[in-house]
């Protein structure tokens, strides 16, 4: 923080850290490493240390001056080939939160089996999905 802040940055943006599923997928996807592929939205991923590292790094970072920004990825989840994939996602581990384009009356395992003219993996979160920000004692959002 000390080189960052030197060179006169007034920022730092980091990476998504919640827990990701990691790859490689066995469909088209390929590998996740990059917060898209969320598996727990209430867990940070061990690759990025724990909840007191991050709050450590957002002190300091705002002893130096500087603001943080945490990227965050709403619309992606890991991917979705089965219902049993879909119950792995925290907290939107129901069909209810995804877009279901064209499922026309068919199950969801149907829907998600890869086939011809078969749509992307579901990844997208929908507009059931809906979070509520929380703020700490002292009203903020970062404690």
């Amino acid at each position: 923080l000390d080189y960052i802040s030197g060179m006169g940055w007034d920022c730092i943006w980091i990476t998504p850290v919640v827990k990701n599923f990691y790859g490689p997928d066995l469909g088209q996807s390929g590998y996740g490493y990059h917060g898209y592929w969320t598996e727990d939205f209430t867990e940070i991923d061990p690759n990025f240390g724990t909840a007191q590292d991050l709050k450590e790094l957002v002190r300091e970072t705002h002893n130096h001056g500087m603001c943080f920004i945490l990227d965050i990825v709403l619309n992606h989840i890991r991917p979705i080939h089965s219902l049993a994939d879909l119950k792995k996602v925290k907290p939107f581990n129901d069909t209810s939160y995804l877009h279901l384009l064209n499922m026309s009356g068919i199950s969801f395992d149907k829907y998600v089996e890869k086939g011809e003219n078969w749509p992307m993996p579901i990844q997208a979160l929908g507009p059931g999905a809906q979070c509520q920000m929380n703020r700490f004692k002292n009203g903020t959002a970062d404690g």
